[in-house]
């Protein structure tokens, strides 16, 4: 499970964000990650700034899966079995990875809320 922190692609962090769930997926076996992605700019003082900063996240929610796989026995994951898990602004950023994979680096599932 790759978790995908939201806050409006300006705020939130993978410590806070997604804690409620790493309870629930530790107790039931799951290997997971919680995983920081680049937050878009304050698009009011620096449009120009927060304009360079389009799909950034979204590739590197893509590089997390990449990374996973590329470390999946170091991690003990199943490749067959890596899923995207995004809460508001995170589950907008896994769905579109997920959508738009890197060659080699498809999730198999989002659940995205």
């Amino acid at each position: 499970m790759i978790l995908v922190h939201g806050g409006a692609w300006v705020a939130g962090d993978r410590t806070n964000s997604v804690q409620p769930l790493f309870q629930p997926l530790s107790d039931a076996g799951f290997a997971w990650f919680s995983i920081s992605y680049r937050l878009a700019g304050d698009v009011v003082r620096n449009p120009i700034g927060a304009a360079l900063q389009l799909g950034t996240a979204e590739n590197d929610i893509r590089r997390a899966v990449a990374f996973v796989k590329e470390h999946a026995s170091e991690y003990r994951v199943n490749l067959g079995k890596i899923v995207l898990i995004g809460e508001s602004a995170g589950g907008q950023l896994a769905s579109m990875a997920a959508l738009r994979p890197d060659p080699g680096g498809a999730a198999q599932g989002v659940v995205a809320f």
